[in-house]
């Protein structure tokens, strides 16, 4: 009697358990939901596995029945009462929305469950991806957070709408088919927008920057050669020129656009400038006060090659320049108006091709750049007391390397050279048109830069 008691006792359990199993199921799959499009790259197929799980734990009703209560009503589906009163006359319980996002190379799956019956949010989620498409991992953080939070939903009773043949659990892919027509991805985006540290700079490609700028120390060293050079001293600068100064590059159109074409134009400046420096001839051990500065305003287009952060980008840039290497002397003074005369202040407009090719990316990449520089305003050589009118030409070239420091601050390493050739041609009449005779000059400039700067 006591074995037979305890199996029936046994017996009984199993089947209450079964029982409450099979009810809990069934409180489970009256949870009427509906799951709208999904945004963003890889959004459908991420959308079709929600829906197949939604299918088998609970009651999956098709968009278009909501988007006709809405269309209906004028309504959105966007802010709480409008989805509360939306939901309220198609009979929905709960909306899962849900969209694809890439963030500094990796993926992103992000979900949200509203409730029907006050519009409220229920819960929200960001599942990592691997890459576009879902893996076992993924598809199993998708799994326990559907069935962990729409039974939570309080959900709304009836609804002036019944439930046809192609909205049920056992719909079939009428669902995943359907396209919604009121994109539900707008209210969350919305959101964001109205927040005061949000931006659209989230949705940048990882290798696109908005803003490029910072401190520059430069070491130059300058040498002027005439020729012929009988009578015309090798003028040279005593020391090492120190400049600082600062540049930035803004791309205005990556503020307001994640369009390429529009987010890859920028402009950009360029000053350094050297105090305290002075000058000297050969021979000669006085020294005359010195101004050196540089000046560049461009406009920029960059090209990303691969649209990768490990690709290398190519940058046009189209500017106009200023450069200034001023000698301050008396011309009464014997031998000041040579000096004087190899002072020079180049305007000059220069077309100019970078390019940055990442070594180790996000880390380290190898700088490169070639400009030329066609000068139409040469200075105090070309002046009557000098050495007459001339013609002059330029190239800019540098080689160096950019080390991502920490976050988004940056070390720059550059090398560079410019070479301004001068031709004078001696046109007029001596001592009136020009004091001095040279066929040409040489105009050099060594320099070594060293950058701190934030690329955002």
């Amino acid at each position: 009697m006591v074995r037979v008691s305890m199996f029936g006792r046994l017996l009984l359990s199993v089947v209450c358990a079964t029982f409450l199993l099979g009810w809990g199921g069934a409180l489970h799959a009256e949870k009427r939901v509906v799951v709208t499009g999904f945004g963003g790259p890889g959004g459908g197929r991420a959308r079709s596995y929600v829906i197949r799980v939604v299918r088998d734990q609970f009651h999956l009703i098709s968009i278009k029945r909501l988007t006709r209560a809405a269309h209906r009503m004028h309504r959105r589906l966007s802010g709480r009462r409008n989805v509360r009163r939306i939901c309220k006359a198609a009979g929905v319980d709960a909306v899962v929305y849900g969209r694809v996002l890439r963030r500094r190379g990796r993926w992103w799956l992000r979900l949200m469950i509203r409730d029907g019956a006050s519009g409220r949010r229920v819960k929200r989620t960001v599942i990592r991806l691997r890459g576009p498409r879902m893996n076992a991992s993924s598809r199993h953080d998708v799994r326990r957070f559907l069935k962990r939070y729409i039974p939570r939903v309080e959900g709304v009773e009836g609804g002036d709408e019944g439930t046809s043949g192609e909205e049920t659990s056992s719909g079939g892919s009428q669902g995943i088919e359907e396209t919604p027509t009121i994109p539900p991805v707008k209210p969350i985006h919305k959101k964001k927008k109205k927040g005061p540290s949000k931006s659209l700079l989230v949705d940048r490609a990882p290798y696109v920057t908005a803003v490029e700028g910072g401190l520059l120390l430069d070491a130059v060293a300058r040498r002027f050669t005439m020729k012929p050079q009988d009578g015309n001293p090798d003028y040279k600068t005593k020391g090492i020129i120190a400049p600082i100064g600062f540049q930035f590059v803004v791309y205005p159109g990556a503020f307001v656009t994640k369009n390429l074409a529009g987010a890859n134009f920028g402009i950009g400046f360029w000053w350094t400038r050297a105090f305290g420096i002075k000058s000297h001839r050969d021979g000669s051990g006085d020294g005359y006060k010195t101004v050196y500065q540089k000046i560049d305003f461009y406009l920029t287009y960059r090209w990303n090659i691969l649209q990768k952060i490990s690709s290398p980008e190519l940058r046009l840039d189209l500017g106009l320049g200023n450069f200034r290497f001023m000698v301050d002397a008396d011309m009464s003074a014997a031998g000041s108006d040579q000096i004087k005369a190899v002072g020079v202040k180049y305007w000059y407009v220069m077309p100019r091709l970078h390019l940055l090719y990442p070594v180790l990316p996000k880390r380290l990449s190898v700088l490169f750049s070639f400009g030329y520089m066609h000068p139409f305003q040469i200075g105090p050589t070309t002046e009557w007391w000098a050495f007459g009118d001339a013609k002059a030409w330029g190239i800019e070239t540098m080689l160096g390397l950019d080390v991502r420091i920490t976050w988004k601050f940056h070390m720059s390493f550059e090398g560079r050279y410019s070479y301004f050739g001068i031709k004078y041609t001696q046109a007029g009449q001596a001592g009136y048109d020009y004091t001095f005779v040279a066929n040409s000059a040489a105009d050099q400039y060594f320099g070594f830069v060293v950058g701190a700067s934030i690329k955002y």
